[in-house]
């Protein structure tokens, strides 16, 4: 007979403290992980496990040092830990943690890459979440610029690619710059003065840089390459719609939108 005796493995636990150098992006996050089980000698971290898992995008670090990295956004992530006694997971944990900064964004009404017709406000918000901001400025790249404000709508007189810069100054985090490009276009489309549901109808295309040679007209549901500045439509609901025109030349650059 062979006897068997068992023995309650204890639980050891991790234990981490995650501490950032402020508010300020690029932030440096800093994870301080220890173990009460005296064999662990390395922790395999990860700071984004719902992403990376072990198999990949995780670090091993000796224990005692803390873990590092920089980070240009917000984290709202999981993050990973396993302690290692010489390389054999003695414990593990999963948590979630957040890490948060200051942000500045510029945004429209309009989804990439922005356009506008030539000679129509094109509104742009700054969005920041900093309550120290002491001043703004805007240059819009066509000469104009504006001292102030969160709300612009700047309009461009010609045909062409312009840089909108903010600058945002803050007492906590200094000077931010913040850009978005605004293609100005002639691009029109004519249409009929009625349009009837199922009945189909031919939009002409006007205004294209001259070296345009083949088109791409988007609609919500449809794209359409074409080879002549018209297309023939057919609706087939009430209601309103939208029309995207990218043109190209001959060796496929684009040249308008």
């Amino acid at each position: 007979m062979i006897l068997l005796t068992y023995f309650n493995q204890v639980q050891a636990t991790i234990s981490y403290t995650v501490t950032t150098s402020g508010n300020c992006f690029p932030i440096t996050v800093t994870i301080n992980i220890s173990s009460d089980d005296p064999t662990v000698n390395f922790f395999r971290v990860n700071k984004d496990y719902l992403n990376g898992g072990w198999n990949y995008g995780h670090e091993v670090i000796v224990a005692g040092n803390p873990y590092s990295f920089v980070t240009n956004n917000n984290i709202n992530a999981i993050l990973g830990i396993q302690a290692l006694s010489n390389f054999d997971i003695s414990e593990e944990l999963f948590e979630n943690y957040t890490v948060s900064g200051n942000q500045y964004t510029l945004s429209t009404q309009t989804s990439l890459p922005y356009s506008v017709s030539v000679g129509q406000a094109f509104p742009i918000q700054l969005i920041a979440s900093d309550a120290n901001i002491t001043s703004i400025s805007w240059d819009f790249g066509n000469g104009q610029s504006q001292a102030g404000g969160t709300s612009v709508s700047p309009t461009f007189t010609q045909a062409g690619l312009y840089q909108v810069t903010c600058t945002i100054v803050s007492t906590e985090c200094g000077t931010v710059v913040r850009n978005i490009e605004v293609y100005a276009s002639n691009i029109q489309a004519d249409f009929p003065e009625t349009i009837c549901v199922g009945a189909p109808f031919t939009a002409q295309i006007t205004g294209a840089n001259p070296s345009t040679t083949s088109y791409m007209v988007s609609t919500p549901n449809n794209a359409y390459f074409l080879n002549t500045p018209q297309i023939e439509l057919t609706y087939w609901s009430n209601g309103q719609s939208s029309l995207e025109v990218y043109c190209y030349d001959a060796n496929s650059n684009l040249v308008d939108y």
